[in-house]
């Protein structure tokens, strides 16, 4: 019976795949835990015994300096700093050599820290401090939320965050375990970037929906060794149905959840089994061997022992850890470090590529948007510009429905003002002038002052209202426009100041500033036309006096004429009245014919300046609306087009860039996957 159970403890140790034990282990446990752990300086020795010292074409330092200097210009790229970091610690990281290590994350529902001490169990050990170390070694709250790195060591001791541990997986592999704890993928996230070797753990209950789960699995979907564990924590049926049931379930979850991310590329690698199973078996194993029982209990105990750590399917995840570096990964590169810690560092180099490409992405996309808005901005001021072109038929209604355009207005408005100078003058027809031509010049300046223009001063004043209104409008949908959130490569404070400067600049400018540029043109062509001493009124006025004398004159001439041809008997009475009659008929046919001559000159004159005030009232409105309505989006538009233009232009030096550098990652990954 002795025999018999002897047997079946070896036939154990032969499947105990993760922990693999021999019968020379089994006769001598304690000698196990006390073996000397591998140090830097041994694995570096045994790594070493390979010898890889050709020169590399391109190494891992190039790539990732290469790295780092994009991530610097990436400046628009939210964690930036983060990749930086972890760029320059993988640099650091290359520099020496280490031994392997295997990073393990999972929150606190998904069995992770059952799955690490089901790794490290050494059924054959009875050292009580090697168990204490193991099983409390995420004792305290600080302690559970901090990375804990496990090395072999027989001396079973914890300092800070590091314990050492006589383990047989640990010192079989020649790796170290990175026991993560945090549930949020941040915090972890640094930690999984610079480890060889990925297992990220979640349950059969919760799946891909664990919290932080698919985030890290997207992170992590191209790296060479990162493995999913579906813990088996509840069971409908047996072992091998349920782990059937739960390679189905995953599948197809990948299909649906990554599959459109990943296409085809993804290489994580699915296990499934029981971290509690593998723990009970091991129990089961220590019971077995340390009771004093009879050989039949103990066979039996065994027989239990097997089946449930083979159920436990741990072996398979072990086993396929310990392989997952073989001797050619570690050979030496010729920068000192193992070949294993080259993929490490260019998976981390392809993943910060993977961030500035998403950055650009990012950054193209707000380009798109940031024209939007710059089209949205030139549609809004355009469109208004084009309605305050057109100014209120009826100055009593002050708003934009019934339109007239500026042109059609000052027509209008002119018209009515010439008619009224027109009635002012026929006041003064030829038959009145010699005796009413001294009220010519004032009657007609107050016709100017009192009807020029009157009407179209009116629909002005309407129209400054509705421009004031318009530009503070404008104003705040500018501003609008142009506030982008705080990541926007496009967020600009600068900008947003220039636009509070230019709105309080226009809120400080005297009420009547607009009105009075608007009128201004009316003031002065009303001055120009009322001047007594130079205007085509004063015109009108000497020439009408010198008509008038000068009819004067040759009336009385033709009269003094013919009287001193009567006298003096030159003449008859009959000749002398024709002679004197004649000469005053053709004064004042001659006073007629060059009144209507300085009537036309002055009907030219004065279609002149209203053809001026036309330009300036359209130059003025034009002005005005250029100038200070449509202002403030009319130059954050073209800010905004110059900030797009540059950042076009960066976005495409930096793509070229992420192409040689995508290339240099290949062609490193080939020189990796050659020398294997």
């Amino acid at each position: 019976m002795v025999s018999q159970a002897y047997r079946a403890i070896r036939n154990s140790c032969r499947i105990l795949g993760a922990n693999q034990l021999s019968l020379r282990s089994l006769s001598s446990a304690s000698a196990v835990a006390k073996k000397p752990a591998h140090s830097d300086a041994s694995v570096t020795k045994e790594v070493g015994a390979a010898g890889f010292t050709s020169t590399s074409p391109l190494s891992a330092s190039s790539v990732l300096k290469s790295s780092a200097d994009l991530l610097s210009r990436c400046v628009e790229l939210p964690d930036s700093t983060f990749w930086l970091d972890r760029v320059e610690a993988s640099l650091r990281d290359i520099q020496r050599p280490r031994p392997p290590t295997i990073a393990i994350w999972g929150d606190s529902k998904s069995g992770a820290t059952d799955l690490v001490t089901a790794l490290l169990e050494d059924p054959l050990s009875d050292d009580s401090q090697r168990r204490t170390a193991l099983h409390g070694r995420l004792d305290g709250d600080s302690v559970q939320q901090s990375p804990l790195r496990i090395r072999f060591g027989a001396d079973n001791r914890r300092l800070n965050n590091e314990l050492h541990l006589g383990s047989p997986f640990l010192q079989r592999s020649g790796t170290e375990i990175v026991e993560l704890n945090d549930s949020d993928p941040s915090n972890v996230l640094p930690h999984l970037l610079l480890s060889d070797i990925i297992v990220l753990v979640t349950d059969n209950v919760r799946y891909l929906n664990q919290p932080g789960l698919l985030p890290l699995l997207h992170q992590f979907s191209r790296h060479p060794r990162a493995y999913l564990f579906v813990n088996r924590l509840s069971s409908s049926g047996s072992a091998l149905q349920e782990d059937n049931h739960i390679d189905s379930t995953i599948t197809r979850l990948f299909e649906d959840s990554l599959q459109p991310i990943l296409h085809d590329s993804y290489r994580i690698k699915v296990y499934s089994g029981s971290s509690d199973l593998a723990i009970e078996a091991i129990e089961i194993f220590r019971d077995a061997v340390n009771s004093e029982t009879s050989p039949s209990s103990k066979a039996a105990a065994l027989d239990t022992y097997q089946a449930k750590y083979l159920a436990s399917r741990l072996t398979m995840l072990a086993s396929q850890i310990s392989t997952s570096i073989p001797p050619a990964l570690q050979r030496h590169t010729a920068e000192g470090c193992p070949l294993y810690q080259y993929q490490s560092a260019n998976f981390l180099a392809s993943s910060a590529l993977h961030a500035c490409e998403e950055s650009v992405a990012s950054v193209e996309m707000q380009i798109a948007q940031a024209q939007e808005r710059v089209e949205h901005i030139k549609d809004i001021s355009d469109h208004v510009a084009q309605e305050l072109h057109n100014i209120p038929r009826k100055a009593q209604s002050p708003t934009l429905s019934q339109e007239a355009s500026i042109e059609q207005l000052v027509r209008e408005s002119l018209q009515e003002s010439s008619q009224q100078a027109e009635y002012a003058l026929q006041q003064f027809s030829w038959w009145r002038l010699p005796w009413k031509v001294d009220d010519l010049q004032d009657r007609m300046i107050d016709a100017v002052l009192d009807h020029y223009a009157k009407e179209l001063e009116r629909k002005l004043l309407v129209l400054s209202g509705a421009l004031v209104m318009e530009q503070a409008r404008l104003w705040q949908e500018t501003k609008e426009a142009v506030t982008f959130p705080s990541e926007s490569v496009f967020s600009s404070r600068l900008l947003i100041n220039s636009l509070d400067q230019m709105h309080k600049e226009a809120a400080h400018r005297p009420q009547d500033h607009i009105s009075h540029e608007l009128t201004k043109p009316i003031e002065y062509r009303r001055a120009q036309l009322s001047n007594p001493v130079a205007s085509p009124v004063s015109y009108l006025y000497l020439r009408a006096q010198n008509l008038v004398s000068s009819t004067y004159i040759i009336g009385f001439s033709s009269v003094g004429g013919a009287w001193g041809a009567w006298i003096t008997d030159y003449a008859s009475t009959e000749m002398a009245l024709g002679i004197g009659g004649l000469g005053v008929a053709g004064a004042v046919r001659w006073c007629v014919g060059r009144w209507n001559k300085t009537k036309k000159r002055f009907w030219a004159d004065w279609n002149r300046v209203e053809e001026g005030l036309e330009r300036d009232i359209k130059s003025a409105v034009n002005e005005t609306i250029d100038q200070q309505v449509v202002k403030s989006p009319t130059w954050t538009a073209d800010q905004l087009s110059n900030s797009i233009s540059s950042r076009i232009k960066e976005v495409k030096d930096i793509e070229q860039e992420l192409l040689e550098h995508a290339q240099r990652i290949r062609t490193l990954d080939s020189q990796i996957q050659n020398r294997t």
